[in-house]
C-alpha cells in the first residue's frame, strides 16, 4: 500500500502527541474534563503516576483526585 508521502517536522508531530494526549492545554476541574483526562489513560503502575496525569491535564486537582 502506498500513497502519497507526509512530510512532517519534529514540531508538527510533538504538537500532534501533546493535543492527542490532552497536554496542550489545561482543562478546567470539572467532571467532565475528569473524564476526558481519563480518556486519554491514566495508568497507576507506578506510585501516584494517575495523580500526576491528572495534575498536567486538569486544573485544581489534590491527591484525592484519583478516588
Amino acid at each position: 500500500m502506498s500513497g502519497p508521502r507526509l512530510d512532517l517536522d519534529r514540531g508538527q508531530i510533538l504538537a500532534f502527541r501533546r493535543r492527542i494526549g490532552g497536554l496542550d492545554a489545561r482543562l478546567p476541574a470539572t467532571a467532565a474534563s475528569l473524564r476526558q483526562a481519563a480518556w486519554a489513560g491514566l495508568q497507576d503502575s507506578m506510585p501516584r503516576a494517575a495523580v500526576l496525569s491528572l495534575h498536567a491535564r486538569t486544573a485544581g486537582m489534590t491527591a484525592a483526585s484519583w478516588e
